[in-house]
């Protein structure tokens, strides 16, 4: 069964949640990809990179950076499913390759490590012939992008200093295949193309993951957006309103507004409802989910930091049945307040 993922809070059909199995319901929520505008913004970046490059004198390069859990990776992997290899009588084609780099670092790893991406069955040898192997199969292959994610792993984990061999093969390497690059990795990857004059000319093109904030109006109605659509994909018959003006203020608050974490949380809501028989989340399910995500009890509340982005250092904010936007007053659930609050949400949704 296929569904289509467009901007509808209906995008599925009470038709096609019913012909669904609990298995096929599991599988949707692990596919479900919300394109939100961050997320399409870089993909066409990338996209520029591939299709510029081929008239452009020089190649168009891209450095993305990004925290833990913005949502880097999964970028990568849409991106790569654009384009999948294909293998044709006159061998296989391979549009984009995508690699990672390599811990320890060094110039012999990445070249075995690039050697393997591309499927060569014998990554072997010195590094010169692994280098001219390398060079070789991009062109027999056909590559017209090379993304390398990872790319902060090219500073010394212990003493922040540039690991200039590495880079100056992977600059030899560009030079060698004409081909754009898209590197990616976190904030201090930045150091890395700073440092190098040569590098630094060829990345001038800059990309910056942000994870959702919820201060400005501006921002809370981005996140509630995000919510919505995120809502509309779920396969449960009844609105859970994730997109009101409470859940919305919890959710953040629980995931500091970082995708990887928002989806962590909903997917395991949302098959934790699918156990219980639920069809929608109420704050009982996205309590349980947090306690699930953060691998804790509730007796451990009182250990958590309170002012980390990670879900294992916050205080359970479904726990309660007011939970205000200073943070400060919190109520404790009692018997019929999830009916009177899910009047309120409904209220204050989309």
């Amino acid at each position: 069964m296929t569904h289509n993922r467009g901007e509808n809070i209906l995008s599925l059909s009470h038709a096609e949640i019913e012909a669904m199995t609990v298995d096929e319901k599991r599988r949707y929520v692990e596919s479900i990809l919300i394109e939100h505008p961050q997320f399409t913004e870089l993909l066409a970046k990338i996209e520029h990179c591939r299709t510029f490059s081929k008239i452009a004198r020089d190649p168009e390069c891209l450095l993305a950076m990004g925290e833990a859990g913005t949502g880097k990776t999964r970028t990568i992997e849409h991106y790569m499913q654009a384009f999948p290899r294909q293998t044709t009588e006159s061998g296989t084609m391979i549009p984009v390759l995508s690699s990672v780099v390599p811990v320890p670092a060094s110039y012999h790893t990445l070249a075995y490590q690039l050697l393997v991406d591309l499927g060569d069955p014998v990554p072997n040898g010195s590094t010169a012939q692994k280098t001219r192997r390398l060079i070789e199969l991009m062109k027999d292959c056909r590559v017209e992008i090379l993304i390398v994610d990872e790319v902060n792993h090219l500073l010394d984990k212990d003493s922040g200093r540039i690991l200039k061999t590495p880079c100056d093969w992977l600059k030899n390497l560009m030079n060698a295949t004409n081909i754009p690059v898209v590197l990616f990795g976190t904030p201090g990857a930045g150091k890395v193309i700073e440092d190098n004059p040569q590098l630094k000319r060829r990345f001038s093109s800059r990309f910056r993951f942000e994870p959702f904030r919820f201060e400005t109006e501006e921002q809370k109605v981005n996140f509630r957006k995000f919510l919505y659509l995120l809502e509309g994909q779920l396969p449960m018959r009844e609105r859970s309103h994730l997109s009101s003006l409470d859940l919305s203020y919890r959710i953040h608050y629980a995931t500091g507004g970082y995708m990887a974490y928002v989806m962590k949380l909903i997917r395991r809501a949302t098959h934790l409802a699918l156990d219980g028989g639920s069809e929608r989340l109420d704050l009982d399910i996205l309590e349980a989910a947090f306690h699930v995500i953060r691998g804790d009890s509730p007796m451990e509340e009182h250990t958590r930091k309170k002012d980390d982005h990670e879900p294992g250092h916050k205080e359970n904010p479904f726990r309660y049945a007011v939970f205000d936007q200073d943070g400060v007053r919190r109520l404790r659930k009692n018997h019929g307040d999830e009916k009177r609050w899910t009047r309120e949400r409904r209220l204050n949704s989309f």
